[in-house]
């Protein structure tokens, strides 16, 4: 049974998925639910592997690489499932491969949009880099610099990417369309199926989050309602709800820098920024020498420079890695879909033979 928005139990249009998947009166394949349960098993481990024992952890650059990662694993099970169910290309429903050639290039657009703000995010370091690396309290012309760089970087956080602002649409309509398709009398299409439904929903959550957390809008974050007739329903459902509830409580109050590793070094840099100010304003060496102010300032001022210095590094260590999981996670769509149709083209090809 599967629950509707307000909570009540409603009637599931799937069924039992080890009875729905043969129609009556086909012998049952003992293989066939086998594939079936270790696929949907595997799926539903990894989601509950992606469940934070704090959903203020949720929102940050190491959980965000985590989720790439289980997609990339989810694929790889779908290709091996695809393998053991010697079901090829050629015989499948001409609807599905449409369905998927079209998901798939809506998926590059977004993940193309993804990838570049990433990069956008890591060519900014280069001014935190700077400013760290000039950031000397002896020489005020150089702090002043060290300053400015610190402004522009933060400046530059708050400007929105033109390549995102398709992707919260794009996913809108792919989560719209989200359905589970019909199969008459093909036991192994019907395993199939439910597998690229499974592959498509995790892929819709996932990007929905990236897309929510990089542009800061709440319009991809769309409830998806599995049936618990999956065997992955209930632990993506609970997932779901969790990340959710946490990104639109952030965004409903409007802040921008809700990944945890940027959001820590912006305000490490505005506490830094306001002790420069001190030391800046101050320019006579023996007004600062006299101003107690300056001393406090110029004591913590070290300190904050390590806190600060040590959070970018960490940063742009997660921002290379996740823009690295984003380009496989391209890689791997590019080869689904070139692979899909050399299939086709193979088939094609021997039937004119």
């Amino acid at each position: 049974m599967s629950r509707t928005h307000d909570g009540h139990h409603a009637s599931s249009p799937f069924g039992n998925p080890f009875k729905l998947i043969f129609s009556k009166g086909q012998n049952r394949s003992p293989k066939l639910l086998a594939l079936l349960s270790s696929f949907e098993q595997s799926l539903a481990e990894n989601i509950r592997k992606l469940k934070p024992n704090d959903a203020t952890n949720i929102p940050s650059l190491l959980w965000l690489r985590q989720a790439v990662d289980a997609l990339l694993e989810t694929h790889n099970k779908l290709k091996a499932l695809i393998f053991d169910l010697e079901f090829p290309a050629s015989v499948w429903d001409e609807k599905w491969i449409e369905l998927y050639l079209d998901d798939s290039l809506k998926l590059l657009d977004v993940c193309i949009a993804l990838i570049s703000e990433v990069s956008r995010l890591e060519q900014h370091q280069i001014l935190l880099r700077y400013a760290l690396q000039i950031s000397d309290v002896s020489r005020l012309e150089q702090l002043q610099r060290a300053d400015e760089a610190l402004h522009d970087w933060a400046q530059k956080l708050h400007f929105r990417n033109s390549k995102l602002e398709n992707a919260p649409f794009i996913l809108l309509g792919m989560v719209g369309a989200l359905s589970l398709p019909k199969v008459k009398n093909s036991p192994k299409g019907k395993v199939l199926t439910r597998a690229l439904y499974a592959v498509k929903v995790e892929m819709m959550f996932i990007s929905s989050v990236l897309v929510a957390v990089f542009s800061g809008c709440s319009k991809p974050l769309i409830d998806m309602q599995v049936p618990n007739d999956f065997l992955w329903a209930d632990a993506f459902n609970d997932l779901q709800t969790i990340v959710y509830n946490e990104l639109r409580s952030r965004l409903f109050l409007d802040k921008l820098l809700i990944l945890k590793e940027l959001g820590e070094v912006d305000a490490c840099s505005k506490q830094l920024h306001g002790m420069m100010v001190i030391i800046i304003q101050k320019d006579d060496e023996k007004e600062v020498a006299r101003d107690n102010n300056v001393d406090e300032a110029r004591r913590r001022y070290g300190k904050q420079i390590s806190v600060l210095n040590k959070g970018a590094l960490c940063l742009a260590n997660e921002l290379e890695l996740l823009g690295k999981k984003l380009n496989d996670f391209f890689e791997l769509i590019m080869l689904g879909r070139n692979g899909l149709l050399a299939s086709l083209r193979t088939s094609d090809d021997c039937r004119k033979q």
